[in-house]
C-alpha cells in the first residue's frame, strides 16, 4: 500500500512543480544574453551524464596559470530552472578579481531529489581539484544564492575536507530544512513578502525523499559539526526574509564552535530587502545599493 501512496505522491509533486515552473517562466523577466565566456560539460559520477556549467573569465585573461576559481550555485528552491540567474554576479566577480567563475547547473527535484544536487556539487569540485595545473587549489572558493547557498555551505561543512575552500560566500541561504517553516519569522515584518510556509513545505517535500532525516547535515547544515570549519565565511541575509534568522544562527554557531572572529566570519543583514532581492528586475535605491554592497563584500573576501 505504501508503494501506491508513494507513487501518487510523486505524481502529485511532479504535476504541481511543472505548473509552478510554467508560472515561473511566464512571470520571470526576459533573460538577458549570458556574459559567460563558454560552456563546460563536466563529467558526472553517473556514466554517460555530464553537468553543464557556464565559465566566466576576464575579457583579457592573464596568461599565468593556475588560476584561482570560484564555483557558484544559483538559487532555485531546489525546483526552479534558474540556471544563469547569477550571470551579473558571476561576470562582475570575474572582471573585478583574478578569479575564474564556474556557474553550475545542478539537478532539480522532484525528478532528482536529495542527494542529486549535492552529488553534482561534489562532482564539479572534484573535477576542478583534478586539474591543479589549470586551477589554483589554494584559492578555490565556493558561493551560492538561496538553495545554492545551501549547497555551498553543505559541501564546505559536510562533504569536503576542512581546508578545501579558501572562502565560502553565501547570500540568503537556507540552512535548516528540518524546522517547520510556519515557525520562521523575518527580522523585519513591517513590509515585504516572505516565503509562505505552505510553499516552503512543498519545496522541502520535493527535495527530501520520504524516510530521509531532514536534520542530515547534507540537507540542513545548521545541524553539522562546525568545529572543523576552516574557510573564510560570508553570509548575507535580508531583513524581510523569514530564512534570515537560521542563517544568522549558523554564523553564530561557526564563531562559537571555531572561536573565530569577525575578520574571517562575516555576517551582513541587508535592511529593507526580501529573499532574492538582488534578482528583482526593478530595484529601489536601497535594494540596488544593498546588491552592490553585497557583491563588493564578496569581491573583498576573495581578494584577501
Amino acid at each position: 500500500m505504501w508503494r501506491i501512496t508513494l507513487f501518487f505522491r510523486n505524481i502529485y509533486l511532479r504535476i504541481t512543480v511543472n505548473l509552478l515552473r510554467a508560472v515561473f517562466k511566464l512571470t520571470r523577466p526576459a533573460p538577458i544574453p549570458s556574459q559567460a565566456h563558454s560552456t563546460l560539460n563536466i563529467p558526472s559520477r553517473d556514466v554517460g551524464r555530464t553537468i553543464t556549467a557556464n565559465l566566466y573569465t576576464k575579457d583579457d585573461p592573464s596568461p599565468s596559470l593556475p588560476q584561482p576559481v570560484l564555483i557558484n550555485f544559483h538559487g532555485s528552491g531546489m525546483i526552479f530552472p534558474a540556471f544563469g540567474s547569477d550571470d551579473e554576479f558571476c561576470n562582475h566577480i570575474s572582471q573585478k578579481t583574478n578569479y575564474t567563475i564556474i556557474d553550475v547547473k545542478y539537478r532539480l527535484s522532484p525528478e532528482n531529489p536529495f542527494p542529486a544536487a549535492v552529488n553534482d556539487a561534489e562532482d564539479v569540485i572534484r573535477w576542478v581539484q583534478g586539474q591543479p595545473q589549470k586551477y589554483d587549489l589554494t584559492r578555490l572558493s565556493i558561493s551560492g544564492f538561496s538553495s545554492g547557498g545551501n549547497l555551498a555551505i553543505v559541501t564546505a561543512t559536510a562533504i569536503m575536507p576542512k581546508f578545501t575552500f579558501r572562502s565560502v560566500l553565501t547570500f540568503y541561504p537556507g540552512v535548516d530544512l528540518a524546522s517547520d517553516p510556519a515557525g520562521k519569522f523575518a527580522p523585519d515584518t513591517s513590509a515585504g513578502k516572505v516565503i509562505p510556509a505552505r510553499i516552503a513545505r512543498f519545496f522541502h517535500r520535493c527535495y527530501i525523499p520520504v524516510g530521509v532525516d531532514a536534520r542530515d547535515p547534507r540537507i540542513s547544515p545548521l545541524f553539522a559539526d562546525l568545529s572543523g570549519f576552516g574557510s573564510k565565511l560570508l553570509v548575507v541575509t535580508a531583513a524581510r526574509d523569514n530564512m534570515a534568522p537560521e542563517a544568522e544562527q549558523f554564523v553564530s554557531l561557526v564563531k562559537e564552535q571555531t572561536g573565530r572572529g569577525d575578520d574571517d566570519v562575516v555576517l551582513c543583514r541587508m535592511e529593507e530587502c526580501e529573499h532574492g532581492w538582488d534578482k528583482t528586475p526593478s530595484l529601489g535605491p536601497v535594494q540596488e545599493e544593498a546588491k552592490w554592497r553585497a557583491y563588493l563584500m564578496a569581491r573583498d573576501m576573495l581578494r584577501d
